[in-house]
Formats: C-alpha cells, structure tokens, sequence
C-alpha cells in the first residue's frame, strides 16, 4: 500500500496543514486557521522583547526629560519636557500594544 504525499508527511504536513502535527487551531468560521505552537510560542517571544525595549526608550526618554527639567530649566524648555514625555509615552503604549498582539498578555 502505497501512502500519498500528504499522509506520508509531505510539504501539506511540514506547513502545518494538518492537525495531527501538534498545532492549535485558532479563529473560528472561514478564518479558521491551524498554526504550529512553535510558531506562537516565538510570537510570543517577539511580544514581550519588544514591549522591554519600548518600555527602556520609555525610561531613557524620560529620564532625559527628567534631566533636562533638574539641569538646564529655561522658559522655552517646558515644551520640549512636555514633547519628551508625550515620546517616553509613546514607546510605552507602542510597547504595551505589541506585546498585547503578539503574546495575548
């Protein structure tokens, strides 16, 4: 008995179109689609680093904010604190939000 391409383990498999390879099934109706777990656990990843790096601009960015306010105080330095801050803020829910698609945390 001879086993077709997509029994035997072919391309149809290895792309993770099938179930019985240890994927999850995500979506419901038409939008139904099978991913491998690998691949969601490395979404995951790629969440949480980039919302730690975000969230280090965030820091960085307002820790200059924060400099510039104890150092240099001008008149015209106020905006430029409030714009600092507002990008510090930025990063942050840029951050938040990656993380929030790609790892569902």
């Amino acid at each position: 008995m001879r086993l077709s391409a997509f029994e035997a383990g072919g391309p149809a498999r290895q792309i993770g179109l099938r179930g019985d390879c240890g994927c999850d099934s995500i979506g419901a109706g038409l939008g139904k689609l099978s991913v491998c777990s690998g691949a969601i656990s490395m979404f995951a990843k790629l969440g949480n680093f980039i919302y730690w790096i975000a969230c280090t601009v965030a820091v960085l960015v307002v820790g200059l904010a924060a400099l510039v306010w104890f150092m240099e105080r001008e008149a015209g330095d106020l905006v430029m604190i409030f714009k600092l801050i507002l990008i510090g803020l930025g990063a942050w829910i840029i951050g938040g939000g990656c993380r929030y698609v790609l790892a569902r945390a």
